[in-house]
């Protein structure tokens, strides 16, 4: 997702800026709320499902699965991401370390 042109540069901000902070904003709430709405204090690794507790708590069942479908979704966007960093660094190395070097080609 690139910008077509520079001047597209500034709307671009604003909207990435608004996004980033409606969702932090939601995050915190959350996090502050959801002690409220269920009625029990979260302590350690519990603390980290506050989301997933409000949803099956308050939400509609389709709703609630619709929830827990963007929980898998940002994990496996996050480890595929790493993934990805992960194995172009691995043949990059290889490739400058091991291909590269032996066909006297390489510049540093």
């Amino acid at each position: 997702m690139a910008a077509r042109s520079a001047n597209e540069i500034p709307v671009a901000r604003r909207v990435a800026m608004t996004w980033v902070s409606v969702t932090l904003v939601a995050a915190v709430l959350a996090g502050l709320v959801g002690p409220l709405v269920l009625d029990q204090a979260l302590a350690g690794a519990e603390s980290e499902t506050v989301f997933i507790l409000m949803s099956v708590r308050l939400l509609h069942p389709a709703l609630t699965g619709v929830c827990m479908a963007a929980i898998v979704v940002a994990v496996m966007s996050t480890a595929s991401a790493q993934l990805l960093v992960a194995s172009a660094a691995l043949t990059g190395d290889l490739y400058r370390g091991l291909w590269r070097r032996a066909s006297g080609s390489y510049c540093g």
